[in-house]
């Protein structure tokens, strides 16, 4: 293989493991996919670059603020691209919970978007609290809160309601 399609092949498995939302960093690409760990190393530098992939405080990687504008377009989301940038943000800092936006297509879920609470490890929340957003009556999105363990029940209400107010909000967006 040459080094041109061996960079092209470990571009299209990172970037699917990534929009899979499942790499904790470059080291486990190449422990997980067989990478070259030169090859890695470079693709992500260079995906960084562009835009396509970011870093998280803790290494993690997620998708880059150029591959948000793709996947959310690639969904038919593409009026929440900016508005979920801002929003998302905001809801993690008054709940402390982590947040998520993924598309769905009524089979599958797309990571969009991911804004992980300090506390936030990694490890999934086995209960996250889901609320839909819908566009011209579909299910097309879903906003995803996992709180911290011992949140307490009137605290838990209180970052429901807000994330159902901030689902509204994304969903006004759609045109709904």
């Amino acid at each position: 293989m040459s080094k041109e399609s061996a960079g092209i092949a470990a571009f299209s498995r990172i970037f699917s493991r990534i929009a899979e939302g499942d790499v904790e960093n470059v080291a486990s690409l190449i422990e997980n996919e067989g990478i070259v760990r030169s090859t890695a190393f470079d693709v992500v530098r260079r995906m960084e670059a562009a835009g396509l992939v970011a870093r998280q405080l803790d290494g993690r990687l997620m998708p880059g603020a150029t591959a948000g504008e793709f996947a959310y377009a690639g969904a038919h989301l593409a009026p929440l691209f900016g508005p979920a940038q801002t929003l998302l943000p905001w809801l993690r800092e008054r709940t402390n919970a982590s947040v998520a936006l993924l598309a769905s297509d009524g089979a599958s879920l797309t990571l969009l978007l991911s804004y992980p609470a300090r506390w936030d490890k990694g490890k999934p929340d086995p209960a996250p609290h889901i609320v839909p957003i819908r566009q011209h009556n579909v299910e097309t999105a879903r906003l995803r809160l996992s709180l911290a363990q011992g949140t307490d029940a009137e605290e838990a209400k209180r970052c429901e309601e807000l994330a159902a107010a901030t689902a509204k909000e994304l969903q006004a967006f759609l045109g709904n």
